[in-house]
């Protein structure tokens, strides 16, 4: 559908050039310059009947092409879902761009948006309708959806943090990153830079694994806590330029990728 859009808009705008009128060839003068004979009223109805026809097309198009229902509520893919249906995610905000930008980048992930005291209304009371993953922007809850629900912090804070927040350090060096690791795959962020983060304390006997570490230690983690799959950031995303790189959106679908335990997808490498 989107290249059925594509076309009808680019007929749209071929319409007006295809009809003959005073046309000029290039590098001549108008003096020098051929001219039809000016069209007649018929052929000026006809024109314009076409265009408003094109425009309806186009129009027509974008309708039946299943469009976003907003800027963070996208629709299924055209193609058939796999039976475990399309992703599901819960974005806990009060309100980030990057993140919900970024989010745009796969047309195939379900979107909802709330505020962190929706989430907790949410959770307190049990209804938590079949999302797969949740992004925490700034809130570490003191109550946690299901197990079955993986997380991902942005600046997590207090002592809620998944991982123990060690201290806080101004800006911190990226000195390496897990290759190896399906989050990191084909990331680049030694020349990231960062106005502050969380330093995290973290449990290799747990399987904690430092994402990206800087001179002052991890700043970004992964883990399995209480059966759970985790990512913590711990950075607040205004006071980085992490979020205006193309690595960005590439690691935030990798990590929701490694949450679902999903297989990896097929990206560029050296993405920064």
């Amino acid at each position: 559908m989107t290249k059925l859009r594509l076309a009808i808009a680019s007929l749209l705008f071929a319409i007006p050039a295809a009809w003959p009128g005073d046309i000029v060839a290039p590098g001549r003068s108008t003096e020098y310059a051929p001219r039809m004979p000016r069209p007649t009223l018929r052929t000026t109805c006809l024109r314009s009947a076409l265009v408003v026809l094109s425009i309806g097309l186009v129009l027509l198009g974008f309708a039946c092409g299943g469009g976003s229902q907003g800027p963070l509520r996208n629709t299924a893919p055209v193609e058939p879902a796999p039976p475990s249906g399309p992703p599901k995610i819960l974005l806990v905000t009060a309100g980030n761009l990057f993140v919900e930008g970024a989010l745009l980048v796969d047309d195939s992930l379900i979107v909802d948006k709330v505020s962190p005291p929706e989430f907790d209304r949410m959770v307190a009371g049990g209804a938590f309708p079949g999302y797969r993953a949740v992004i925490l922007d700034g809130h570490a809850p003191t109550q946690l959806p299901p197990a079955s629900v993986a997380l991902l912090y942005f600046n997590p804070l207090g002592e809620h943090s998944p991982f123990q927040i060690r201290s806080r350090a101004a800006h911190p060096r990226v000195v390496a990153i897990d290759e190896r690791h399906p989050i990191m795959h084909g990331l680049v962020l030694s020349d990231t830079n960062f106005d502050d983060a969380a330093i995290f304390l973290l449990d290799p006997g747990r399987g904690d694994a430092a994402l990206v570490t800087t001179d002052k230690g991890p700043i970004a983690a992964a883990g399995r806590i209480a059966g759970r799959r985790v990512v913590a950031c711990g950075f607040d995303l205004s006071t980085t330029d992490f979020p205006m790189r193309v690595a960005f959106p590439m690691f935030l679908l990798n990590a929701l990728d490694w949450l679902e335990e999903r297989a990896p997808r097929d990206r560029p490498r050296a993405m920064r």
